[in-house]
């Protein structure tokens, strides 16, 4: 008999399972309701963290936010970025960091501007506004649906958006890039309502101005070189042609393009066009920077000098709200998170929250050994533990299945300490936003 074949017997435990009757669970639960209402979600503001509950239903025939005839249209340019009329009318920003919130305890009626509502904020990074309360939000979100054509892309999402960087972390197709889109006036809701900085940005064009915005997709003219791309998002804003080549010139340069600013865009690698794209969302210096994606192909040096810029970026005061479907990459940006899957919110909080929710959770963890010889020793020593689910030997690796993954991170380095065992891995398989999310939704108590 193998190694393989052979499996660490245990009186109460079955061996070789990652699935037996002791602790099954689902990936994914019955499809999520849209005929039930709820109440108001609840104030954030004393609780850490947040999940919504069943989201609240909208139909294809909910009545858009109205527009008049004189609305402003929203231009078209060659990356999608909205065109203000104006250049940085708003005047300079005020350094501040902040989160965001999942709710306010009143959200504000459809005519009122929304106010800035108490959350809970960083000490270290947030600065208070007037009468030592937390900064008024850049961007407020309230009940914001939006149906393609009869199928719902996001839905009823509320939420605070403050100055710093707010990470929205979710899969593909699960409805950042239309939240993202909704936030920056390229595309209207089907209800529900949206304030930059108190206004519409529909018809707004003094909060375009402020306003960057780096698609997840490119749209280059290859015979184009990165300067001259730049330069047009400046030029039709306005700038004269010798100031924005300047001003192109130096946001090239600080991210590393300094050599091949003046080679055509056809030429360049995927990391070179993220950092093109990311250079003229943020030429004009917004208030306001959003990025779909921005990391997305790049390599792990652009990953580092893009993630190190928008740091220091939302040091000096700007919002910024970056999306991302890898914790890792988001966890290296900022603390808050908004976690968001099939079109709606599922939780809001800070790093460490998010952390921990993947930590209480059942969890497939991979050992591997530098001695072979010893693996079946470990194995027989992990599965007598109490948070151990059951272990699979192969080769010189043990895979472990548990339903406390919390206590089987304290008690494992003391076994493989305490018994001298040389590991060369130790690592969860499924550390990742997609098994979080299966084990959210498998869920009953929201």
């Amino acid at each position: 008999m193998t190694m393989e074949e052979e499996g660490i017997q245990h009186p109460e435990k079955k061996v070789k399972s990652v699935r037996s009757e002791k602790g099954e669970w689902s990936r994914l639960s019955d499809p999520i309701p849209t005929t039930q209402s709820i109440p108001p979600l609840p104030d954030t503001s004393t609780t850490p963290i947040q999940f919504n509950s069943t989201p609240i239903p909208t139909t294809p025939n909910s009545t858009p936010i109205p527009t008049t005839p004189n609305s402003t249209p929203i231009p078209t340019t060659l990356n999608a970025t909205p065109i203000p009329a104006t250049l940085n009318s708003s005047g300079p920003r005020q350094p501040t960091s902040g989160t965001a919130s999942n709710s306010s305890p009143n959200p504000p009626s459809s005519t009122d501007t929304p106010t800035a509502v108490p959350v809970s904020m960083d000490p270290h990074t947030a600065q208070s506004g007037p009468g030592g309360l937390p900064p008024r939000p850049s961007i407020t979100l309230r009940g914001i649906s939006k149906i393609y054509k009869g199928i719902m892309g996001i839905n009823n999402i509320t939420l605070d958006i403050y100055p710093g960087i707010t990470g929205i972390l979710g899969p593909n197709g699960a409805g950042k890039s239309t939240t993202l889109k909704i936030i920056s006036g390229l595309i209207s809701p089907s209800s529900g309502k949206v304030r930059v900085f108190g206004k519409h940005p529909r018809r707004s064009p003094e909060v375009l101005a402020r306003v960057g915005y780096c698609p997840e997709h490119d749209a280059f003219y290859p015979d184009m070189t990165g300067k001259d791309f730049v330069s047009h998002f400046l030029r039709v804003r306005g700038v004269e042609q010798g100031k924005s080549l300047k001003m192109a010139d130096l946001v090239l340069r600080r991210l590393d393009l300094a050599s091949a600013m003046d080679r055509r865009i056809g030429g360049y690698s995927r990391g070179m066009k993220q950092k093109v794209k990311v250079a003229a969302a943020v030429v004009h210096n917004p208030d306001i920077l959003i990025l779909d994606e921005p990391l997305q192909g790049a390599d792990p040096e652009a990953r580092h000098l893009l993630i190190r810029n928008m740091q220091e970026w939302a040091k000096s005061g700007m919002t910024i709200i970056v999306s991302s479907h890898i914790l890792q990459e988001i966890e290296r940006m900022t603390k808050r998170v908004v976690l968001i899957n099939e079109g709606r919110i599922y939780a809001v909080g800070e790093m460490e929250q998010i952390r921990a929710m993947m930590v209480n959770r059942p969890l497939t963890i991979q050992i591997n050994l530098r001695e072979p010889s010893r693996i079946r020793e470990l194995a027989s020593l992990l599965i007598s533990q109490p948070s151990v689910f059951s272990v699979d030997v192969s080769g010189d690796s043990v895979t472990v299945n548990t339903l406390d993954a919390k206590q089987f991170y304290e008690v494992a380095p003391k076994i493989l300490s305490k018994h001298s065992f040389d590991v060369s891995n130790f690592l969860p398989t499924d550390d990742n936003l997609e098994s979080l999310y299966y084990h959210l939704m498998s869920q009953r108590s929201w």
